[in-house]
């Protein structure tokens, strides 16, 4: 069976069941394609998403917005979160470089929060937190600074307390 087909069939059988299949956002399915329309066609009438995707938690959905947390120790705790700022460090790059972004960030004379290095799927990753109520221009102009530059291969603002739909 070709992807569009698996795809056409797959959408049809969501509807039928009663899901709305423009809540996925991608699709990433493991194992026969066959297998996975006889597990949706085997489904009643008003199967729930974690019966077409059996591990997920109750009540979860395709749509619904991963849980805010904080990025470690040096974030605010709890809600509200501030915007911060993303860096990656470049492959080959020793860790040391994030030390110095945060101190290249610091010297761009905003208010930083709070900064810190998590490792995250075995590569460390920077994040830079602004206090609350700071601009996205703040975060957008420190992103931009750290960018492509010493070891830093990409930075960018996240802006959160936002989901999908928020103006």
């Amino acid at each position: 069976m070709d992807r569009e087909s698996f795809l056409t069939e797959f959408r049809a059988e969501l509807r039928r069941i009663g899901l709305d299949p423009d809540e996925i956002q991608s699709l990433a399915v493991h194992g026969d394609p066959a297998r996975w329309l006889a597990q949706l066609r085997a489904l009643p009438v008003g199967s729930a998403w974690t019966d077409v995707f059996p591990g997920e938690p109750e009540g979860w959905t395709p749509s619904a917005p991963e849980p805010e947390r904080a990025f470690g120790p040096f974030d605010y705790q709890a809600p509200p979160f501030g915007i911060a700022v993303f860096a990656s460090l470049e492959p080959g790059a020793p860790v040391v470089a994030l030390d110095a972004a945060i101190d290249r960030a610091r010297a761009l004379g905003y208010p930083i929060h709070g900064a810190g290095a998590i490792l995250d799927r075995g590569h460390p990753h920077l994040y830079i937190v602004l206090p609350l109520g700071a601009s996205e221009e703040d975060a957008d102009e420190i992103a931009d600074a750290l960018r492509d530059r010493n070891g830093i291969g990409n930075a960018y603002p996240i802006i959160r307390g936002r989901h999908a739909g928020d103006a």
